[in-house]
């Protein structure tokens, strides 16, 4: 795992001094090693390679730029590529390649000579990297099929610049970044930006399942790989189909644990991640060791349920208790690690967590993925109602939402909000709102205009389930612009590696050939993933309800942080005022104070003025 950066320069005029300025800007990614290559080609046109290691497998021979025996090919690379040893022994049987190390950037050399750019689709795993090619003048970038890697570029006139994080690129930028404003209604509206744009004027995300491909001609942009579609209802049995699955996830943990430094996992109690520690279990000799995180004062916390976990498992178990002063005290950390604003307050815990386990370990695994490849949130099993919903008579739909959402208990208001969010067409607007903190008519009021969600995800969609094109945007938007982007921020801030075998290529080719029957039953969501793994679990676990990080930011806007949150938000140059009107902030924080739960919209708001702020950024 590592930090990447570099550039392609029409003329010479930068050289050392830039390159270290973008590595040294993420140095967190890789605190083991550096490495730079600085060229001019036969063209005249100046290539930069920057790199920041942080050793996991071969760690005397993986440092880079690695450079072929011939000097044709250089590359830096982050990243783990799984199938390595599978790939070399290919590669040294079939091709009659030889390897002088024990680690993937070699293989991923020698996948590129074989290959050529057709390499990424032999890789299994999660990458981002630049490989230079001398003989053809080729500078050849790529990213992982689900964007678990991050790769960001900014335009450089006839040339451009590349990085891990968005921090190395505003180093060499020359001037102060400038607010992209155009991203502001998409914040709104999905409390990320979805990608490639960032809020960053003139620099993008290589999409997930890309590569780029820079010639003396220009920079062209490619995709390789899209999302497996969901397969039409089939007579598959669910004996099989659990076999199926629970065979291809012991396999995707099992090629997840080779390292050759101390890794652990991360441990909540819940049905995802214990069900790694469980395979991960029944694949070590050793003890696994494992990390949990609970909230100071919290009557719902995690830490109960995850140390019955490690106690069955008999893991090595580490515990870590934070209160709402160092949650808090670290937001401007969070913010700075994501380059963006914080759209999750358990982000700052997981940038925590992260810290405690690297004290032990430099990689653990995860269990990011599982509900958006098998149906495990509550708006997965209420999407399997949106058609026969949407058919009864609006007046009826609206006014039990309203009764509903205006229950004095917490359940009935989440249940109205559902319903609230169920009625919305088109489709990808109500995908987006699942998780919005803002509803549309609120954002059409604010703007002037309806928001406009991407329907991306939804071109090769026609004939799928309601159920199916939730989980599409879910893997297409929510988790490479979201959970995932946070899971590599807040961990590499910490300089460790996460690696996530619910996102797994070949689990999830599988995962869309289930039909959704099969991964949600009744109110059970993951129910398939229930069922295959009953015989590793504990009842106390399988029979568990999904549970987040209990961060009660609602209660902190009433309380200890209402001084700040309105000096934040209602301050003159507070850029959330200035885009849509300091009275639209006001209703919002009138409405927390009477009572309503704006927590979400609020948190939102606030986050994003406090990254204007530290980045300078201003519309």
């Amino acid at each position: 795992m590592c930090g990447v950066s570099g550039w392609v320069r029409g003329s010479t005029g930068w050289g050392e001094d830039q390159l270290r300025l973008m590595t040294d800007a993420i140095a967190h990614r890789g605190p083991d090693g550096s490495g730079a290559l600085i060229e001019t080609s036969s063209s005249g046109h100046q290539i930069a390679l920057g790199h920041r290691r942080l050793a996991i497998i071969d760690p005397a021979g993986g440092a880079q730029p690695m450079t072929s025996p011939d000097h044709r090919l250089s590359v830096v690379f982050n990243g783990e590529i799984y199938n390595f040893r599978e790939i070399r022994a290919e590669l040294a049987g079939l091709h009659g390649c030889t390897f002088h190390t024990d680690c993937d950037t070699e293989v991923l050399l020698e996948s590129y000579r074989v290959w050529g750019q057709g390499c990424v689709h032999r890789l299994r795993g999660m990458f981002a990297f630049a490989l230079w090619d001398r003989r053809e003048e080729t500078l050849f970038i790529a990213r992982d099929r689900f964007g678990k890697k991050p790769l960001f570029l900014m335009q450089l006139g006839e040339g451009f610049a590349f990085a891990s994080e968005i921090k190395a690129l505003l180093a060499v930028m020359g001037k102060g970044p400038s607010l992209n404003v155009a991203a502001f209604p998409e914040y709104l509206l999905y409390r990320y930006v979805p990608g490639p744009a960032t809020f960053f004027e003139g620099i993008v995300k290589l999409p997930p399942g890309h590569f780029a491909v820079w010639t003396r001609e220009g920079l062209r942009t490619e995709r390789y790989y899209a999302l497996p579609k969901a397969a039409p209802e089939r007579g598959l049995s669910t004996a099989a189909a659990m076999a199926d699955y629970r065979r291809a996830l012991e396999e995707s943990v099992r090629i997840r644990l080779v390292s050759d430094a101390p890794f652990g996992a991360f441990l909540s109690g819940g049905i995802d991640s214990s069900t790694i520690v469980a395979l991960m279990a029944r694949h070590l000799a050793e003890p696994v060791k494992t990390f949990s995180i609970g909230f100071e004062g919290a009557s719902d916390t995690e830490l109960p349920a995850a140390r019955r976990v490690a106690q069955h498992f008999r893991t090595e178990h580490h515990e870590l208790v934070v209160s709402s002063d160092e949650i808090y005290k670290n937001l401007e950390a969070a913010i700075s690690a994501c380059d963006a604003p914080v759209s999750e307050p358990a982000s700052i815990a997981l940038m925590l967590l992260s810290r405690e386990a690297a004290r032990s370990v430099k990689m653990v695994l995860s269990g990011e993925g599982a509900d958006e490849v098998m149906g495990g949130y509550a708006k997965h099993s209420m999407e399997r109602f949106a058609g026969a919903y949407r058919r009864l008579p609006p007046g009826l739909r609206g006014g039990l939402a309203r009764l509903l959402a205006a229950a004095p208990l917490a359940p009935a208001r989440k249940l109205g909000a559902g319903l609230q969010t169920l009625g919305v067409e088109p489709a990808a607007l109500r995908h987006a709102l699942w998780f919005g903190g803002i509803h549309a008519h609120e954002i059409t009021s604010f703007l002037g205009a309806p928001p406009k969600p991407s329907a991306a995800h939804l071109d090769d969609l026609a004939d799928g389930s309601d159920v199916d094109k939730l989980l599409h945007f879910d893997q297409a938007s929510w988790l490479p612009d979201n959970l995932l982007e946070r899971g590599d921020r807040m961990t590499m801030a910490a300089s460790i590696e996460a690696r996530m075998p619910f996102m797994d290529q070949e689990l999830i080719q599988l995962a869309s050939t289930i039909p959704a029957s099969m991964k949600i039953r009744g109110l059970t969501g993951k129910w398939l993933l229930r069922r295959s793994v009953q015989d590793v679990l504990p009842p106390s676990v399988l029979n568990r309800r999904k549970r987040g990080f209990p961060i009660p930011v609602s209660a902190w806007f009433r309380g200890p942080l209402k001084a700040q949150m309105r000096e934040v938000l209602l301050d003159g140059d507070a850029v959330a005022s200035r885009l849509i009107g300091r009275s639209s902030v006001e209703t919002i924080i009138e409405e927390h104070m009477g009572g309503a739960d704006r927590g979400k919209a609020l948190w939102q708001l606030f986050n994003f003025n406090l990254f204007c702020s530290l980045y300078g950024l201003r519309p």
